[in-house]
């Protein structure tokens, strides 16, 4: 029988300071047996840019979010990179629209983001989504996401057997990530009940 364990807590402040920016932190601390972290604490100061005006968040959002990236991990088992507890510090830049029209909604995002010590440990990826509404609350959704990951520090060295592949015990070293959904979905009650605050939330975000 094997058992994988996945947790985290999160936490986030955000503060507007005019029509178009804001900055605010995110934190957490996590633990995932499947990427080999007995725990993790990650800490992000940002800044974020709207082209709109943030009174027009419910109809078009469009903003660029730059922000700095605190690592603190301990690992279960010794990494590729011969660690078992490090500090790394990096940075992140992502965008991200939304489009809210009588058809529907669209979104979409890209982000990038590497470690100062070494840049060429890198990921970036994007992502597009559109649902379009066909009658009522009934709609038709396509999502789409793809990634290049380059910055796996946490993989066990050694690799993984047979078994802790076909189990998810243990994750595999991956240049890229790709995937794609399908549907329909049906909304029940008025469009702003799933209102959220939309500043540093989106992909590629925090």
């Amino acid at each position: 029988m094997v058992k994988n364990t996945d947790y985290g807590l999160y936490h986030n402040i955000v503060r507007a300071f005019s029509p178009h920016w804001s900055y605010g932190y995110q934190a957490s601390f996590s633990k995932n047996t499947f990427t080999n972290i007995k725990n993790k604490v990650y800490v992000n100061p940002a800044i974020e840019y709207d082209f709109y005006d943030y009174k027009e968040v419910n109809n078009r959002f469009f903003v660029v979010r730059y922000g700095l990236d605190v690592n603190y991990s301990h690992y279960f088992d010794t990494t590729i990179f011969n660690k078992i507890q490090e500090t790394l510090y990096g940075h992140r830049f992502s965008a991200a629209i939304t489009l809210n029209k009588k058809w529907g909604t669209f979104n979409s995002g890209a982000y990038y983001r590497n470690y100062f010590h070494n840049w060429k440990l890198k990921s970036m990826g994007i992502n597009a989504n559109a649902d379009v509404r066909v009658t009522g609350g009934l709609s038709f959704f396509v999502n789409v996401n793809a990634s290049v990951v380059k910055n796996q520090i946490s993989l066990v060295k050694g690799g993984a057997t047979e078994q802790e592949v076909l189990t998810r015990k243990r994750q595999l070293a991956s240049n890229y990530n790709y995937s794609t959904s399908f549907g329909l979905a049906f909304r029940f009650g008025s469009i702003v009940n799933n209102f959220v605050n939309p500043r540093f939330d989106g992909y590629g975000g925090f």
